[in-house]
């Protein structure tokens, strides 16, 4: 005999359940899939807004190599520092715009240097590249 009854309906906190946010660092690392993985990114940039659109497409799972000059990024001079101690490995700028991504120093000056560049570039998915902050 044929069941008449309706289909039972998700309930509504089975539907945001399945609605969730972008997966965050820590969901990462437990293995679940982020919006923006296999994607990735290039960035070369001296202005805090494109190294923070960086750091968002690697919050959102993205694979983000920064390029920096072999000076370093210019946030690495800028504070607030740990104790008031100016320090260019842990400038508070610096970390908040760097979350979430890799980094590698290069004299684009350089020949075998800027080769290094372009195939980064050349594999890359998205460039993100911004010119020095005034």
């Amino acid at each position: 005999m044929p069941d008449d009854s309706p289909s039972p309906q998700p309930s509504p906190s089975r539907e945001r359940e399945e609605q969730k946010p972008p997966a965050s660092s820590r969901e990462r690392r437990e293995g679940k899939a982020a919006a923006l993985d296999g994607v990735r990114v290039v960035e070369y940039s001296e202005t805090a807004s494109a190294s923070f659109c960086a750091r968002l497409l690697g919050d959102a799972g993205a694979d983000v190599v920064k390029v920096e000059p072999p000076v370093g990024d210019q946030h690495r001079r800028r504070g607030p520092f740990p104790d008031g101690q100016p320090d260019p490995d842990w400038s508070g700028m610096f970390l908040y715009l760097n979350a979430n991504k890799r980094g590698v120093a290069l004299d684009l000056e350089d020949s075998s240097q800027r080769k290094i560049f372009d195939n980064l570039a050349a594999t890359a998915d998205i460039l993100v590249v911004g010119g020095q902050s005034s």
